[in-house]
């Protein structure tokens, strides 16, 4: 690394800090949640206030996104089923590489939420490699990856944008808890006539 600006070394170390979080279940080497509060900042905060910790999630069997998978393609079978079917279209944008995603499939993945997607939602995955991957379909959507990774496109069964994370909300999903992905994916469902 010795040969790489001091910017980018900065960069990688804190990319590694990051991944050696997750890999360790969202808790640093000592086994204290990774924060970037100190204990004594969180208790100064009034407990009513206080977010709760992010819960631990199980490792993923298989990676996020399919590398070889034609976006194109299974974005354009999602609406034929949505349809029919009139669940809403999700789509995920994101890479193996990216802690972030890894986090919020594990979360949509979740036996209390997986139920409600499944039931609103036809989820299309979308890798974005190192950003040089689909970035004609995600500029098709608004460019939601351009503040970060996941990224999330919701659309309506004729393809209206009913919201988007373009403004890079899902891009630390590491801090967000079960809930708060729970609460999003139930916000933005089709409404039940």
């Amino acid at each position: 690394m010795s040969g790489l600006n001091s910017p980018l070394r900065a960069f990688l170390a804190s990319l590694f800090v990051v991944a050696f979080a997750v890999a360790c279940g969202q808790n640093g080497p000592t086994g204290a949640p990774a924060s970037s509060q100190s204990t004594a900042e969180r208790s100064a905060v009034p407990a009513a206030t206080r977010k709760p910790a992010p819960t631990p999630i199980p490792a993923l069997k298989t990676p996020p996104y399919d590398e070889s998978a034609d976006a194109k393609k299974d974005i354009a079978a999602a609406f034929a089923k949505a349809k029919v079917d009139k669940k809403y279209v999700f789509l995920d944008f994101g890479a193996n590489w990216c802690p972030d995603c890894h986090v919020l499939r594990r979360m949509l993945d979740d036996d209390q939420i997986k139920p409600f997607v499944e039931a609103n939602y036809h989820v299309v995955s979308i890798d974005v490699g190192n950003w040089d991957k689909n970035l004609d379909v995600s500029a098709q959507y608004g460019s939601p990856i351009d503040k970060g990774i996941p990224a999330v496109v919701i659309l309506d069964p004729d393809g209206t944008i009913i919201t988007s994370t373009k403004e890079g909300q899902l891009a630390d999903a590491r801090n967000a808890t079960k809930q708060d992905i729970f609460d999003f994916v139930k916000k933005w469902a089709p409404r039940k006539t």
